[in-house]
């Protein structure tokens, strides 16, 4: 064992029982917690194992879980609200244990993974020595990393360098990450841009019936234009309804969906949305027309996105780095982001490219986003077409990633 590596397991074996109390006082944290510490049962033998670490990374590799839907899944994720998707297919679910050595060997006690399959950037050094030890093969998948993060990598690059090697394959998004990943330590021939499962989805709406279906069950206006506040992170409010408010008052009739990105923000939004005058819960169920939802539950924003004229791109007017553009795009609908995009980089700039995204940074553009709307829809129409062509473009990475999987032993 390396120093590195020794010096990372005792922070890993103090680190861990420390964070018991902090996990404890939040209900949040409360959920599931015997798992964190590797008090994992019922998972049998030979069973594959998908990772994601929280919603984002779980949605990304859903391609992959429908894909491999004939074959027994263990779905693990650090974050709880990630394993309580209602559209997840996946029965056997447990929260990542802590990445110390006495809580990861209490889970693997229990059974042997035929394969680990984890998504993104998650490079836990104790699971997957533990894994490897145990010839597991191991694969990543919608692998990213980025400057910020190899800069931050390359400061512990002896220990980083040796998890890398126990990696079997990696399927990374584009070639700049498949650069920096070998800029690690990676070996360049496991290596095979693939691009990113969680834009290569199909719509779940199909059909002009399928919308009109939709706007009845929301009580919305059809002929009215509908902005959607998906995955949206608190202070993120502030600017979209500010410019609401104005544009509403200038005369302007559309529809406003929010859609909070964590269960635990419902309220808050309930109580930010006061401001906007009457709202409906979808929870409590939607009694009449009106224009203004909160939707507080989880499973149906890919399907609002399918009746939205505009779509705002969550945790990018905060600094928390975006989520999935394309999910809005795939429907035409015209995507605006903020400037905090370290997560979705490369894909805005290809909708950039095309002119296919509108960015914001203050509520006046928000205004504007939302003028435009009601008086010129084809112009954010146009948008919406250009930036569903990047959507178009990215279709067919879920069967690289297979292919790549199935290259490097995946069903050995």
């Amino acid at each position: 064992m390396s120093i590195p590596r020794k010096i990372y397991q005792v922070i890993g074996a103090v680190a861990a029982p420390l964070a018991w109390p902090f996990f404890i006082l939040h209900n949040r944290g409360r959920r599931r917690i015997r798992e964190r510490y590797g008090y994992w049962k019922g998972v049998p033998d030979g069973i594959v194992w998908l990772h994601g670490a929280s919603l984002g990374e779980v949605q990304g590799i859903k391609p992959l879980i429908a894909a491999l839907d004939c074959v027994p899944l263990l779905l693990s994720a650090t974050s709880p609200t990630a394993l309580e998707q209602e559209a997840l297919t996946v029965p056997l679910k447990r929260l990542l244990p802590f990445d110390s050595a006495k809580c990861v060997r209490r889970a693997l006690s229990t059974f042997t993974p035929k394969a680990f399959i984890f998504a993104e950037t998650e490079l836990w050094p104790t699971l997957l020595v533990e894994l490897s030890a145990r010839n597991v093969p191991i694969h990543l998948v919608n692998g990213r990393i980025s400057d910020y993060t190899v800069s931050r990598y390359k400061l512990i690059r002896r220990l980083i360098a040796e998890v890398l090697s126990k990696i079997s394959s990696y399927s990374v998004i584009s070639e700049g990450d498949k650069e920096r990943f070998v800029s690690l330590g990676a070996a360049a021939d496991r290596i095979r841009v693939t691009g990113h499962m969680k834009y290569d989805t199909s719509p779940s709406v199909h059909s002009v019936d399928d919308r009109s279906a939709l706007f009845e069950l929301l009580c919305l206006d059809a002929t009215n234009p509908v902005l959607v506040l998906g995955s949206i992170r608190p202070d993120e409010e502030q600017i979209w309804f500010s410019a609401i408010k104005r544009a509403r008052t200038a005369g302007c009739k559309f529809s406003v969906i929010v859609a909070p990105r964590h269960a635990e923000k419902f309220e808050y939004f309930a109580k930010a949305m006061r401001s906007l005058g009457e709202f409906q819960r979808y929870s409590h169920g939607l009694v009449g027309e009106g224009d203004t939802i909160l939707l507080d539950t989880f499973g149906m924003l890919e399907r609002i996105y399918s009746i939205a004229s505009v779509a705002f791109i969550g945790a990018t007017l905060v600094n928390i780095g975006g989520h999935n553009p394309l999910e809005a795009a795939a429907y035409g609908a015209q995507v605006v982001v903020g400037p905090h995009i370290k997560n979705i980089r490369e894909i805005v700039a290809e909708m950039r490219s095309c002119a296919g995204v509108r960015c914001i940074t203050t509520e006046q553009c928000a205004f504007d986003i939302l003028m435009e709307m009601v008086k010129n829809p084809e112009a954010t129409r146009k948008v919406g077409v250009q930036g569903q062509s990047v959507w178009k473009a990215h279709r067919g990475a879920t069967a690289r990633v297979l292919e790549h999987l199935e290259l490097n032993g995946f069903r050995k």
